[in-house]
């Protein structure tokens, strides 16, 4: 979100604030792209690794964060291109290499998600779940739309094609899928409240039936006592 909302403010500030200010800014509204795309990553494949038991896969995203670092100080150092295009390359890249698969993960582990919920008798959250599986894979679809760049597949499908084709920037569709998405994650967490009710009735349950193993138990001891006494009256 913070992100997105740079791309809002940061332009305002070009007009108060240096060149070298606005692109320590503009530096700073990337990385925050890549860290973001990292995170969704990491949490759809610990989802993924909940359901499929993958654990191997949790490195996935620490390895393709440094590849994207790898590659952006590379083309820098080397290549040494004008900074709007450094700019577009880095973040055509933080969405090839971590954006796109991120929200496929995602996607993937919610839907995994949303079928364990179903066999836990939870129709209602299952749905919220499936419905925010399929906002993902539609914010991977609308994420592979990049600034246009020189190679392929930026060099086609890029928001001058969306604009082009659709007359709407590619911001309006992620900012869709992100509200979707909001909005049944957070019904979703619904789970939470249930859990926690169902272990109240479990422990609530189990209080009871401890109490009534000792009520019987107290019984079972004293007409055991009474039955010993009994019988050594009967044998005096």
């Amino acid at each position: 979100g913070v992100y997105e909302w740079a791309a809002v403010f940061i332009p305002i500030q070009e007009t108060y604030l240096s060149i070298e200010a606005v692109k320590f800014l503009r530096l700073l509204q990337i990385a925050l792209e890549a860290l973001s795309f990292f995170v969704l990553f990491q949490f759809g494949v610990e989802l993924i690794a909940l359901e499929a038991r993958a654990k191997h896969l949790r490195f996935v995203p620490t390895g393709l964060i440094l590849t994207w670092l790898a590659a952006i100080t590379v083309l820098q150092a080397g290549v040494s291109p004008e900074f709007s295009d450094f700019r577009n390359i880095a973040d055509a890249l933080a969405r090839y290499l971590l954006g796109v698969p991120g929200a496929a993960a995602a996607a993937i582990g919610l839907w995994y998600q949303a079928h364990a919920v179903s066999q836990m008798d939870l129709p209602r959250i299952a749905r919220y779940f499936r419905g925010a599986a399929i906002a993902f894979a539609a914010y991977a679809l609308a994420a592979s739309v990049v600034p246009r760049s020189d190679f392929f597949p930026a060099s086609f499908l890029n928001y001058d094609l969306l604009l082009t084709t659709i007359g709407v920037p590619a911001a309006i569709f992620r900012a869709a899928c992100g509200i979707t998405i909001a909005y049944l994650i957070i019904r979703g967490l619904e789970i939470f409240d249930i859990e926690t009710e169902r272990r109240l009735e479990d422990a609530m349950q189990a209080r009871a039936v401890a109490t009534d193993r000792e009520h019987i138990g107290r019984e079972l001891h004293d007409g055991i006592i009474q039955s010993l006494y009994g019988a050594g009256l009967t044998l005096e």
